[in-house]
């Protein structure tokens, strides 16, 4: 791959010159396409039209002029929307409060700008305690 790079540096180097060179710029990039993600790195594109004469071949400018580029766009960090558990069973009934309660736990916290856990953690109801407080 190095020895290819050598010999394009070569030839651009004898088209220099000459005087003569590919005048890639001359040919009009179109607009980036949309980028293939809205996060965590996607990639997007655009193209040109080469106008491919006897000049273009026999200088080799195909492989000087690129016809496409690729970039990376959305690079950011998803969301990450905050996952609560599922309540487990209900406690004893606590003869003091006459009460009873549950609780579930965050399985995943919100990161990146995601929706945080606003429901609550603990669920209580009222209980008939089965002992004296």
């Amino acid at each position: 791959m190095a020895r290819r790079s050598v010999l394009y540096f070569i030839l651009l180097n004898a088209l220099i010159n000459k005087g003569q060179a590919c005048f890639c710029d001359h040919y009009a990039w179109t607009q980036w396409t949309s980028c293939s993600k809205t996060c965590n790195s996607g990639t997007q594109s655009r193209h040109r039209q080469i106008v491919v004469d006897k000049y273009y071949q026999e200088n080799f400018c195909e492989q000087i002029c690129s016809k496409q580029e690729t970039r990376e766009c959305n690079w950011q960090r998803c969301p990450i929307n905050c996952l609560l558990g599922d309540f487990g069973p209900w406690s004893d009934c606590d003869p003091c409060i006459e009460k009873q309660s549950k609780v579930r736990s965050v399985l995943r916290p919100s990161q990146f700008g995601g929706q945080p856990c606003t429901a609550p953690l603990v669920a209580f109801q009222p209980c008939i305690p089965s002992k004296l407080c």
